[in-house]
């Protein structure tokens, strides 16, 4: 690949966490482009309002498991051979579940999660998590005859530490308990994500504006796959060389979402930014996407086509399609690379 001279710093922006869920989204906006697609909207609504963390940032991941799989005309995971090809296919290059780690879905052929929590990846039509640490809250909807075990923890230790149970924990996030409400259950890595869940009546994250502006543009497509983050990245290093090298600079915003989507066969990608300000912002979004390079220094348009680029009220919304694998932007997210930095 062609890459930049000058040298730039990556910033990791936190860990990623498997989410998701699906349902209906506001009636008045544009119909879906199909009866079966991810409702970011939903998803937030099953999620409670957990309180951000000064320094790092809020993030929402969401799934649809079984749409994936269907889109990736994957086989169901029945056998071990089976669950390797629906995990590989899982995870590129056409299709990609984003935060699939904090389900273990990258181990999900040892068994051990569906031995101590009495299900897995395998198990979960959608799911939706919202992490902000140390609390993480992940809630998941089950296949038909699939019932979780309650219980009080997957390992000792604190929240971090490496569990010495043994290797049957290890294939998975230690958690603190599961609680189950109607057809949801929920997984709680710390006692107060839990009772956040437990205690939230009506509330949840869907009363933050600016999540449900992203979440509502992102609704507007069929989608599979969504992460979510209530900042942008922090570049923390070499600041002003990054502004003297790039075609352009980020508008203020205070959310963004990437969701997957999949059309006639190929990988598309959906970046939503909320901004603070829409004046001119459409403009410097797409140059950044078409003329700008990545972190390591890497020409976007070798990474990536700008298919379209769309503003609706406060959220500017660009379509790409990766070139080489699904995902594309969704880790440019999780990782904090440059079109989520805002150097003003």
């Amino acid at each position: 690949m062609r890459r930049i001279g000058a040298a730039l710093v990556t910033t990791i922006m936190g860990a990623a966490v498997l989410g998701g869920c699906s349902g209906g989204s506001d009636p008045n906006r544009a119909p879906k482009p199909s009866a079966r697609t991810l409702s970011v909207e939903a998803a937030l609504r099953e999620l409670p309002p957990i309180r951000p963390s000064a320094d790092q940032p809020l993030q929402v991941f969401a799934s649809d498991f079984a749409l994936a799989a269907e889109l990736g005309k994957l086989p169901e995971p029945k056998d071990q051979q089976a669950t390797s090809r629906w995990r590989q296919g899982l995870g590129g290059p056409k299709i990609a579940i984003t935060g699939g780690e904090g389900l273990g879905l990258g181990r999900v052929e040892t068994g051990a999660m569906r031995k101590v929590l009495g299900f897995d990846a395998r198990d979960i039509t959608t799911t939706a998590s919202v992490e902000s640490l140390p609390d993480t809250l992940t809630v998941v909807h089950l296949a038909d005859g699939v019932s979780p075990k309650h219980v009080a923890t997957t390992g000792a230790g604190k929240i971090g530490d490496l569990d010495p149970a043994g290797a049957s924990d290890a294939p998975f996030p230690q958690i603190f308990g599961v609680a189950q409400r109607g057809d949801e259950v929920a997984i709680g890595k710390t006692q107060r994500a839990l009772d956040a869940w437990k205690t939230r009546g009506q509330r949840s994250l869907a009363d933050d504006d600016a999540f449900l502006e992203v979440a509502q543009s992102l609704d507007a497509h069929r989608i599979y796959d969504v992460v979510l983050s209530d900042r942008p990245a922090d570049p923390r290093f070499l600041v002003e060389q990054m502004r003297d090298e790039m075609p352009a600079t980020m508008p203020a915003f205070d959310a963004v979402g990437v969701a997957q989507g999949f059309e006639d066969g190929e990988a598309i990608e959906y970046i939503a930014y909320r901004l603070k300000d829409v004046a001119g912002a459409e403009e410097r979004i797409r140059t950044v996407w078409e003329d700008g390079f990545s972190d390591d220094m890497v020409w976007f348009q070798e990474l990536l086509n700008v298919e379209d680029v769309s503003t609706e009220g406060n959220v500017v919304t660009v379509k790409i399609a990766p070139r080489e694998s699904a995902g594309t932007a969704a880790q440019m997210l999780i990782r904090g690379d440059t079109p989520f930095f805002v150097l003003e």
